[in-house]
């Protein structure tokens, strides 16, 4: 019975809830990732310096990161 019980509390509640988180922090970092990328194809059609476009490609993996939930390590940053 207290299986049963725990089952319908995930099934119907915890589930459903946690899929709005994931599916919330998905959105964010997707945006986010949009947002940078709208930004660099800006830059690069205004003309600005390919080492400021250099420098901030950096960002770019710490976005992507936030999609698959990791933190971008020294690698990503190319440093």
């Amino acid at each position: 019975m207290t299986l049963v019980v725990l089952g319908l509390i995930g099934h119907f509640y915890l589930g459903p809830k946690i899929e709005r988180k994931v599916d919330r922090r998905l959105e964010d970092g997707a945006n986010q990732l949009e947002e940078r990328l709208r930004k660099r194809f800006v830059d690069l059609l205004t003309g600005r310096s390919r080492d400021v476009i250099r420098n901030g490609a950096g960002i770019l993996p710490g976005g992507m990161g936030l999609i698959g939930n990791r933190r971008p390590d020294e690698d990503d940053l190319g440093e």
